[in-house]
């Protein structure tokens, strides 16, 4: 889990001309889900085969991706 951690400061504007600040640290847990789908890096992809070919020949390549992180993010076709 991917956690951020920040800090947040609030001032007041004190008429005397001092400021009184205070400051506040945060930690936000980033939960990971599967909001990404995959994307193909082409859109159309086209490939011939000769009718002789034998089994287990690679015909064309496929590739995607997916903007999830594990286990989310892994690509299986």
């Amino acid at each position: 889990m991917q956690a951020i951690t920040f800090t947040v400061r609030a001032s007041d504007g004190a008429d005397e001309g001092i400021t009184r600040t205070t400051d506040q640290r945060f930690s936000v847990s980033v939960i990971n889900i599967n909001d990404n789908k995959p994307q193909f890096s082409q859109e159309y992809y086209e490939a011939e085969i000769s009718e002789n070919t034998t089994d287990r020949q690679t015909v064309t390549t496929v590739t995607a991706t997916d903007a999830d992180l594990s286990p989310y993010g892994e690509v299986r076709y």
